[in-house]
């Protein structure tokens, strides 16, 4: 009786089971020890039309996807790996077939499944259809390198009439000032001023569109060597500000020099302004290795950013919440994460209002 019971609810478990696996939208493949396909649900046979006993994921069908052509190396496939008792997650994949003839794009998954003993007797690979995503992120990319070109030229052509505007300007001040008055000179003051400020956001808006473009080969220095010559230009305004600069051992990487030293001369610079005026500056800089990436932090004791102004001080000419008391035209930090980014790495903030900011940046290896 009890063994009926039990037979029963193995019925039942093995009914869900397979219920859940049917009601999935993602594939999902349970192959052998050699790799061959003894489970699969009907969204996986939808997706890459497999068949029982098939070897998963053949040379002749999955491509690497940067040039859609190049076999995916067999033994590096999540189905492979995972019969090697590795994880793998998010992989992805260019599959071309008689079904699909135009080639789609997966994201494919695989875990190793384990005996009783703990030995691997196969694995589960899960994947999912993400050709409209690549399909969309392509044409973001060629839309935001549209943007960048057009940012560019505009930029380009609004440099000279704006230096006409204000070196006239200047002109007008030097031969007429006695004769307008103050009030006139005032007016000519605010003109010479806006034509200063907007030459120099467009000489920002230059520089933003120019860091995919115009960097320089990718190769390995001392950082602390970049962080001197950065103290050494910044010598005049720490020794004007009062500014306390420290710094911990900073690691050797890989990177476009300039661009990096670009980076750290805004935020140590940044680090300096955003202060209490009745303070002067602390600065720390510091490193540490996470994952085969160096993460890199400027922190200073100022003024601090509201959490929800976290990302708008990324913006391209962004200025946060108190930012505008201070003297900048919001272009360093935008300039500054687009470099992070080109280096495959990425930059945030954790920041309290009152006791400071940290600025990190990341370096992929």
């Amino acid at each position: 009786m009890l063994t009926g019971v039990l037979h029963e609810q193995d019925e039942k478990q093995a009914e869900l089971l397979q219920s859940v696996l049917d009601c999935t939208s993602d594939g999902i493949v349970v192959v052998g020890d050699e790799g061959e396909v003894v489970l699969f649900n009907p969204a996986a046979a939808e997706l890459i039309k497999i068949k029982e006993g098939e070897r998963l994921g053949l040379r002749a069908r999955v491509f690497l996807p940067e040039d859609e052509t190049t076999p995916f190396p067999a033994d590096e496939l999540p189905s492979a790996r995972a019969i090697r008792g590795e994880e793998t997650s998010a992989v992805e994949v260019f599959l071309r077939n008689e079904y699909w003839p135009q080639g789609i794009y997966l994201s494919v998954s695989g875990r190793p499944l384990y005996d009783e003993d703990g030995r691997v007797r196969g694995g589960v690979v899960s994947f999912h259809d993400i050709t409209k995503y690549r399909q969309a992120l392509a044409k973001a990319r060629e839309a935001y390198a549209d943007m960048l070109q057009f940012a560019h030229i505009a930029a380009h052509d609004l440099q000279s009439p704006l230096a006409t505007i204000s070196g006239f300007a200047g002109l007008l001040r030097a031969e007429y000032g006695d004769e307008v008055g103050d009030e006139g000179r005032e007016y000519i003051g605010f003109l010479v001023d806006e034509a200063e400020s907007a030459s120099r956001k467009v000489e920002g808006l230059l520089t933003f569109s120019r860091v995919g473009t115009k960097g320089d080969e990718f190769t390995r220095f001392d950082l602390n060597e970049v962080l001197e010559r950065v103290l050494r230009a910044l010598a005049a305004e720490i020794k004007e500000r009062g500014a306390v600069v420290t710094k911990e051992t900073l690691p050797i990487v890989r990177a476009d020099e300039v661009q990096i030293e670009r980076v750290l001369q805004n935020l140590v610079s940044n680090a300096m302004k955003f202060k209490p005026p009745e303070q002067f500056p602390v600065v720390h800089v510091s490193a540490k290795e996470e994952g085969g990436s160096w993460i890199i932090c400027v922190a200073d004791r100022g003024i601090g950013i509201e959490e929800r102004f976290f990302d708008k001080a990324f913006y391209l000419f962004g200025r946060v919440q108190g930012g505008e008391d201070y003297p900048g035209d919001g272009i360093g930090l935008a300039v500054s994460k687009r470099i992070i980014e080109r280096h495959g790495g990425r930059m945030w903030i954790e920041s309290e209002v009152g006791f400071g900011s940290k600025f990190f940046f990341k370096l992929p290896e």
